[in-house]
């Protein structure tokens, strides 16, 4: 039973979405800009060619693919057009699948990096090409079972279409506590190698500011957007009252996808190093003072 009463005007409705597409579209150039710059420095960096730094840029790639969706809800909002449900899963089919795609890879990246902090010996037997090929197959299974199951909850009920209003019913919910599951396990992960370091003496505790930063931005970015919605679908006493709540939800998820490069940049020395020189050859003066941590940085969503 939804917890507030009423609707909202189409002026509401509609000002709510132009001022969230704007915001998102704001967000997706610095998204677009600080992963274009990852993906850039793992290609031109050979100290960044290991497997955990390949599975980072593939998520950052992955994650420009999905802020490309922002352009069409802006069209579609500014506008004031609604579209079916089903029309709106095929306009987003890619972007939601890349969401589904790096909402499991950075689990696997999180899980990379506790198996590397815990079991260094292990971890270096793996094969590097099996190793990266494995993830992404994973991940592209899980995408093809949501989109599958996003697919049957369908209908030709008209909403806004950005990007999470690709499926309907209670697809929407699972789709959320999917999502919102995963995020709280990389949280939880991230936590456990962050107490590691914390006990093996001074030497580490710039890593462990580094990952108490990427727990921190985890949290108030992809969990609690997932979060956020999951409770809206209950609150929420219209279906046009809850796109609205999506989309202001939506800020978190989005800022949290352009966080990583200035997390790296600022806690990476192997990733710092990597910008400063790209940098330089862009010919920008750049400080030659390297950020506070080591190489061993992990990565997050």
């Amino acid at each position: 039973m939804p917890l507030f009463g009423g609707d909202i005007s189409d002026y509401v409705f509609f000002t709510i979405h132009k001022t969230q597409s704007l915001l998102f579209l704001l967000i997706t150039s610095v998204g677009w800009i600080g992963n274009g710059l990852i993906i850039y420095a793992t290609i031109k960096r050979k100290n960044l060619h290991n497997p955990c730094n390949i599975l980072i840029a593939i998520q950052a790639c992955s994650d420009i693919i999905i802020q490309m969706s922002h352009p069409i809800y802006v069209y579609f909002a500014w506008n004031e057009i609604m579209v079916s449900f089903s029309t709106c899963y095929y306009i987003n089919f890619i972007f939601i699948s890349c969401c589904d795609f790096s909402t499991l890879i950075v689990l696997f990246i999180s899980l990379d990096r506790l198996v590397a902090a815990k079991q260094p010996a292990f971890y270096n037997t793996l094969n590097p090409v099996y190793y990266v090929v494995g993830v992404v197959s994973l991940c592209l299974t899980y995408c093809g079972i949501f989109k599958y199951l996003l697919y049957t909850s369908l209908t030709e009920e008209k909403t806004m279409c950005l990007i999470a209003e690709s499926m309907t019913g209670s697809m929407t919910f699972v789709w959320f506590a999917a999502s919102a599951f995963i995020n709280l396990t990389v949280i939880a992960i991230y936590s456990v190698i962050a107490r590691s370091f914390k006990a093996s003496g001074s030497e580490y505790q710039k890593i462990n500011k580094s990952l108490k930063t990427m727990i921190t931005v985890h949290i108030f970015g992809w969990f609690l957007t997932m979060t956020g919605c999951m409770f809206s679908l209950w609150a929420a006493p219209t279906h046009r009252v809850f796109t609205a709540m999506e989309a202001i939800g939506g800020t978190g998820a989005n800022l949290n996808i352009a966080a990583p490069f200035f997390i790296y940049y600022f806690r990476s020395t192997l990733y710092g190093e990597a910008f400063r020189k790209i940098f330089k050859q862009m010919g920008f003066k750049v400080s030659s003072k390297m950020p506070p941590t080591t190489t061993q940085v992990t990565a997050m969503h």
